[in-house]
């Protein structure tokens, strides 16, 4: 875990899907996963929790962050166990 700011910390390592949890309301997936040892769900309504199902059991780095008293899922960068935030810039440019 690296503190990023007062409020972001990042996370890296093998993504592991501990449940899916139920929709939204609007009809989106949302998860519980567990990453660098700490548990997390998926913001409601955000894309990332697609690229969540897709990315079990792969190397990632996450941005999270407290929602409403859970810890969250901000970002989430696919790559190897030591990406950085930086990563995200770069995987972004690259699309």
């Amino acid at each position: 875990m690296q503190n990023v700011n007062g409020k972001l910390t990042h996370h890296a390592g093998i993504l592991k899907i501990i449940k899916r949890l139920p929709n939204t309301t609007s009809g989106n997936p949302r998860y519980e996963v567990e990453l660098d040892g700490y548990r997390m769900v998926t913001k409601p309504d955000v894309s990332d929790a697609y690229l969540v199902s897709d990315l079990g059991g792969c190397p990632v780095g996450v941005l999270a962050g407290y929602h409403y008293g859970k810890l969250s899922i901000s970002q989430i960068f696919p790559g190897t166990e030591r990406s950085h935030p930086e990563d995200a810039r770069r995987w972004k440019e690259s699309i």
